[in-house]
């Protein structure tokens, strides 16, 4: 079977999508696909200063990829009205250029983007387009003609089938995010993990791993570390704004690698999101969940609809959303009930076994034949 995994995003990136975007390449190849990952050749990030993808994601060399030569317009993004445009415009340009580059081939166009989607539609590919939220423009013409004629959809949530099933007649798969279990499923101890790092050995150490986007409502965590006595600690790991709180460790992104040696060195490990955004409330289905269950450490999370389809009392300690003290209590109880963290840490290492990004690859091969 022949996959072109279309991507309009510049990679290496720090961002987890394209962790998600290069897992699902490789896997596609490792369970019997012939998959080639298609996306813009842009300026590199100078604070990756890598450009080989296969070397920053430390994956084989032999998958087939192709960059392309794409405008370059991100810097833009950020002004008023005229980012957007720009942000049209670029994601029309590449659309363009991958059909025209594509145009004698055939076999399968799966992406996130709807303006390849929409490209590839009445073409000789078979169509189809993976979903990760549910965007204000859901009824433009664009999303409304590609939605209609697609071959299939994939969404990470059941919520967002839930959702997209009243727009959508077709086929939908429910096909979570998930982890590279034998990178994240390391043997270290904690003191171990601790002493290659640098962090204290003698204080409980809750910690979240990952970017400080609006909508993972990451307050929480300052206003929780608030409750913190002198020996607990709170470490954020990754692109942070330094915020007022007590006993908070700011450290900037960090290679990929590293993370499952940070991940084995915390107590506890922390899920957040903000109830006001549907993208973290139902739709989400965080990377670190996945990599935080594989660890085998704790996770304390709030209580939100996304992270209930796989998290529960059995293999987490929920709280509620946007308490700070609730929050807090969780990750005492993380820290010092030994037996509940033995329990749910087991239960969460068993749980994840089943989210891997091959089972997550088979499964959706077995949809697109």
């Amino acid at each position: 079977m022949k996959i072109f995994y279309v991507s309009n995003n510049q990679l290496p990136t720090k961002k987890a999508h394209g962790i998600q975007m290069v897992k699902m390449w490789e896997a596609f190849n490792l369970v019997g696909a012939e998959c080639e990952l298609i996306y813009p050749d842009r300026a590199i990030d100078p604070e990756i200063g890598q450009r080989n993808i296969s070397t920053f994601y430390s994956l084989d060399d032999g998958f087939k990829s192709r960059p392309i030569k794409s405008l370059n317009l991100v810097h833009f993004q950020f002004i008023p009205f005229l980012g957007k445009i720009l942000f049209v415009l670029q994601q029309f340009y590449f659309a363009k250029k991958v059909g025209k580059i594509l145009s004698k081939e055939s076999g399968i166009i799966y992406t996130r983007d709807q303006f390849v989607a929409k490209e590839f539609i009445g073409t000789r590919f078979k169509v189809y387009w993976e979903i990760h939220n549910l965007s204000r423009n859901i009824y433009d013409i664009i999303s409304r003609e590609t939605l209609h004629r697609l071959d299939g959809i994939v969404v990470i949530t059941e919520n967002l089938r839930n959702e997209l099933s009243k727009y959508y007649s077709g086929k939908i798969l429910v096909a979570r995010d998930g982890v590279d279990f034998d990178k994240f499923d390391v043997d270290l101890t904690k003191e171990d993990a601790r002493f290659r790092l640098g962090l204290p050995v003698n204080k409980k150490i809750a910690m979240y791993v990952g970017h400080a986007y609006g909508w993972k409502g990451l307050d929480v965590l300052s206003r929780a570390s608030e409750y913190f006595s002198e020996d607990e600690d709170l470490f954020l790991i990754g692109n942070h704004e330094k915020t007022a709180g007590k006993n908070i460790n700011f450290i900037d992104h960090i290679a990929y690698d590293l993370v499952p040696t940070y991940l084995k060195a915390a107590d506890c490990l922390l899920l957040t999101g903000d109830a006001r955004f549907k993208i973290s409330s139902s739709f989400t289905s965080p990377l670190k969940m996945f990599e935080y269950m594989t660890s085998k450490r704790p996770i304390v999370a709030q209580r939100l609809d996304s992270f209930s389809e796989v998290l529960n009392l059995e293999n987490s300690i929920l709280v509620d959303p946007d308490n700070p003290e609730a929050l807090y209590r969780g990750i005492k109880k993380a820290f010092y009930d030994q037996p509940l963290g033995a329990k749910i840490s087991k239960n969460a290492y068993e749980e994840a076994k089943k989210f891997t990004w091959l089972n997550r690859a088979r499964s959706i091969l077995d949809f697109v034949s």
